[in-house]
């Protein structure tokens, strides 16, 4: 049977017309958003000229760093209920060894509802009323937890580097309530001896010249860094810098505006600036330890970070290892009639096997 294909929309070859449309409005964006720039110049308005601080030699090392990240797994359906899997991932770096270590558990979300008896858990899903936001919520939660659990256990000074920033979680506007999580976690890990880093892998901020966001108007930039003031941060949730603290009425605050520094920096060899938050050390203190461990697989990101990623997504590379441990578990406690979920949370037994069925070789 002969199949023809009368009429394309696609993106390749000639009959790409929808995304050169696509582009060309991008460009008008662009050129509309220069021409602010210009007319911003001529009032006056442009911010000054961004000076960039070099990131100094290490002048205190740390022998010890200590990499957190997480990930989930939505593995299981049954009726409008889904099991996420969590895994937070560990890595310990000393001057002589390498150190892996894990923490996994799991809690069923529907819409509106949490099956989960930990009072933290609950309160990170009780922060949005989106599902993803809320199992991301849970998933930010235990990274916390870990973090300051690890903290309050480990004697000698580490640095401690984990993925994002130390902002609340995402949360809806219609949000009211207070998350005592939100104060204990973090507040918890101004009163040890170890430095913490926060470093976000991509950022929304806008506070060097709104409403350019800051990586895009550093992009140019070499290497160094630059503090963010802190007056020009999210006026929703002040960039964490003014925060932690949630009174009776909602109104969220922090101890002191110095106690947590927000920078972009590009490290050594990195192509990219990435927004850090640091605790409980000055900006060249905690740069120069960073920067010592930027010299791996992804040039200017540190590579513990790396590894925690890797040994976190695990999860996700190895999902039909945990889809199948979690169908034994809901058969032998007599539960049926369930799906298997895909990496994006949709039923995969359908989907997967369109997706087969239809792949392109």
């Amino acid at each position: 049977m002969k199949i023809a294909i009368v009429k394309s929309y696609g993106f390749i070859g000639t009959s790409g017309q929808n995304l050169r449309d696509t582009m060309q409005n991008l460009k008008t964006k662009l050129d509309l958003r220069q021409k602010l720039l210009v007319m911003q110049s001529k009032l006056g308005l442009l911010e000054p000229e961004i000076e960039l601080h070099e990131i100094k030699p290490l002048e205190r090392n740390l022998d010890t760093v200590i990499a957190i990240d997480g990930s989930f797994l939505p593995a299981y359906t049954v009726d409008i209920y889904t099991l996420v899997i969590f895994r937070i991932a560990i890595v310990m770096i000393t001057a002589s060894k390498v150190s892996y270590d894990y923490q996994e558990s799991s809690c069923v979300v529907a819409e509106g509802e949490l099956i989960d008896d930990n009072e933290l858990v609950q309160e990170a899903f009780k922060l949005s009323e989106k599902r993803q936001d809320q199992i991301t919520n849970i998933m930010e939660m235990k990274e916390r937890s870990c973090l300051r659990q690890l903290a309050e256990t480990t004697s000698s000074n580490v640095l401690f580097l984990v993925d994002g920033s130390f902002e609340p979680l995402s949360f809806s506007t219609k949000y009211k309530g207070k998350s005592s999580f939100l104060i204990n976690e973090v507040q918890a890990l101004f009163h040890t001896p170890h430095i913490f880093a926060a470093i976000s892998k991509k950022s929304t901020l806008s506070t060097i010249n709104p409403p350019h966001l800051d990586e895009y108007v550093l992009a140019s930039k070499g290497e160094g860094y630059i503090e963010i003031e802190k007056k020009k941060s999210n006026p929703i949730i002040s960039n964490m810098i003014d925060m932690i603290h949630l009174t009776s009425d909602g109104t969220i605050h922090l101890a002191s505006s110095s106690d947590i520094k927000t920078v972009f920096a590009r490290f050594p060899g990195g192509s990219q600036f990435h927004r850090v938050d640091i605790i409980n050390a000055d900006v060249d203190e905690a740069l120069s330890n960073i920067s010592q461990h930027c010299h791996g697989v992804i040039p200017g990101y540190p590579t513990p970070l790396t590894e925690a990623h890797r040994y976190a997504k695990f999860i996700r590379d190895m999902q039909q290892v945990y889809i199948c441990a979690a169908k034994d578990a809901m058969a032998e406690i007599g539960i049926e009639g369930g799906k298997f979920c895909n990496e994006i949370g949709l039923d995969a037994s359908l989907h997967d096997d369109l997706d087969q069925v239809t792949k392109w070789e």
